[in-house]
């Protein structure tokens, strides 16, 4: 068993961060987080939640939307909270016969997603992607479209795979949805497309599609090729303004060979169109040996972008900023995580959300709660790219931070899962080898994140489920912070501390079990 001096301590030291974390804050504000919610908890003992997203209604701003899927079922879900997210209801989600597996499928699993938007008269947008179990593991992309608040749902695909074969699959994935605010019937939808190969068969190149609609997606035209570019692991995300395109995506590094140089980049790039998409002119935002897809919002009323993302320029992961007025000079990338410089505390998987002209929230997963070594880079011409570990004892957590001025300046690094993640657990374990970014979505003075979230699961059955939290932006008091934010931080700490003790002692009793066996004789 795990030595009980070394559990102590990081029971301590976990009440002293999320305490500090929870506590403290510049100027007069203190922010309060909630306790975590488990939204998908359900009877089966055995589950595995994956890919949220969330929604603030526009019309009603204290109602949330959630979507989610559970993959060994192959159900995509929905879940309502009227409440600003502190408690959440199941609705039925989208379905589409007979594309009724919206699970990751046999054979060549890729990272599942979930998106939702909305329109200015209120129809909610549900994009997701299923195959029908018919048609040899092929990928299809479908949209759900609500008018009464997610109660029901007209589903239609976007654009539907052909049925696969022993030499050939496709596979659809990742997709994103755009609502031209100009025009709204027009609904663009891209999508990144894979293929299926038998073993020993020519690769086939992945590259991002898109369909449009001119009935406000209830009919899609015939998917076109959105870039011959190989855009990283999602497809560009899309926003129409002022009646052009803009994009933004991964653009993957080059492959080694004569005459490609070291080190190999990947790229973040911004991209906007003034054809529909046909011809392009592409910007550098930044660049390093590894980087997630780029997320962004934009803000209306600054009338600006905003990106973020995740790379390892400092040979770690870390979250970076950026923004632009045009789309095509973005200022200077600005780290967000505030570990210590240097500590090689991995955070990634941003997600960006506002509240126009007001408050952006930012939100991640972040290895800096971990008791163990946090994954490593090695920046060589052999390995070039830094991938999460999933060795035994990775733990994350899920971490937000505030911006109040467009981006200048940023508020603290605040925890706001009060449990730690076990990502060798669920679909980043063995399981799946799946990774998914959280979900953040804010209002004026709250907001919402909400994660996969491993607190159920152990090693016999890798249970994985959504939880949430809400964070209020709006508690304050002259001296910057209060008892109850101390409080809440202390236990918060303490539930950390004590789960993650916990973990590393089944951990070690396993390896100690597994030891003795191995000098049994047979």
């Amino acid at each position: 068993m795990m030595n009980a001096r070394r559990a102590l301590r990081l029971v301590v030291a976990s009440i002293l961060a999320g305490g500090v974390a929870a506590g403290c804050s510049s100027g007069t504000t203190s922010v309060v987080v909630g306790r975590s919610t488990v939204v998908t908890d359900e009877p089966r003992l055995s589950r595995t939640h994956e890919a949220p997203s969330l929604l603030v209604d526009r019309k009603d701003p204290d109602t949330v939307y959630l979507a989610d899927v559970e993959l060994q079922a192959g159900e995509d879900r929905f879940y309502i909270s009227s409440n600003r997210g502190a408690t959440w209801k199941q609705s039925e989600g989208p379905k589409l016969a007979p594309f009724t597996d919206g699970g990751l499928g046999a054979g060549n699993p890729k990272n599942v997603r979930t998106e939702l938007a909305q329109d200015s008269k209120g129809t909610i947008f549900y994009l997701f992607h299923a195959q029908d179990p018919k048609a040899g593991g092929a990928r299809s992309v479908l949209l759900g479209r609500s008018t009464d608040g997610g109660i029901s749902w007209k589903t239609t695909a976007a654009y539907t795979a052909p049925a696969g074969t022993d030499d050939l699959t496709e596979l659809n994935w990742q997709a994103h949805i755009a609502i031209d605010p100009a025009n709204e019937q027009r609904v663009y939808v891209t999508w990144r497309r894979a293929f299926q190969t038998p073993a020993g068969a020519p690769s086939r190149p992945v590259r991002p599609f898109l369909a449009t609609s001119d009935d406000g997606g209830a009919t899609f035209a015939a998917p076109v090729m959105l870039m011959d570019k190989a855009t990283g692991f999602e497809a560009p995300r899309l926003i129409v303004r002022d009646g052009k395109l803009f994009a933004f995506y991964r653009l993957n590094a080059p492959a080694a060979g004569a005459g490609v140089p070291e080190p190999r980049l990947t790229t973040i790039v911004a991209s906007v169109s003034e054809d529909g998409g046909k011809t392009w002119k592409d910007t550098e935002v930044a660049g390093a040996r590894d980087a997630s897809e780029p997320v962004f919002a934009y803000d209306s009323d600054r009338k600006e972008f905003f990106l973020v993302w995740h790379d390892n320029r400092n040979q770690d992961l870390d979250i970076f900023f950026s923004k632009s007025a045009d789309g095509a000079k973005w200022s200077e990338p600005r780290q967000l995580n505030d570990d210590p410089k240097g500590a090689r505390i991995g955070q990634f998987y941003p997600k960006i959300s506002l509240v126009p002209g007001g408050r952006i929230d930012v939100a991640w997963y972040d290895f800096r709660n971990d008791p163990f070594p946090a994954p490593t880079v090695a920046p060589t011409a052999t390995a070039p790219f830094l991938g999460l570990t999933t060795d035994v004892g990775k733990f994350d957590a899920a971490y937000i931070t505030s911006s109040l001025d467009g981006g200048a300046t940023w508020s603290k690094n605040l925890r706001v899962s009060d449990v730690p993640n076990d990502r060798t657990l669920g679909t980043a374990g063995p399981q799946f080898f799946v990774q998914v970014p959280l979900a953040v979505a804010s209002g004026k003075d709250w907001s919402v994140v909400a994660w996969s979230d491993t607190r159920n699961g152990n090693l016999d059955n890798s249970t994985q489920d959504i939880a949430s939290s809400v964070v209020d932006m709006a508690a304050t008091t002259p001296g910057g912070y209060r008892s109850s934010d101390v409080a809440f931080g202390i236990l918060g700490g303490v539930v950390f501390g004590a789960g993650v003790a916990m973990c590393l002692a089944v951990a070690s009793s396993r390896r100690a079990s597994r030891a003795g066996a191995a000098k049994t004789p047979a």
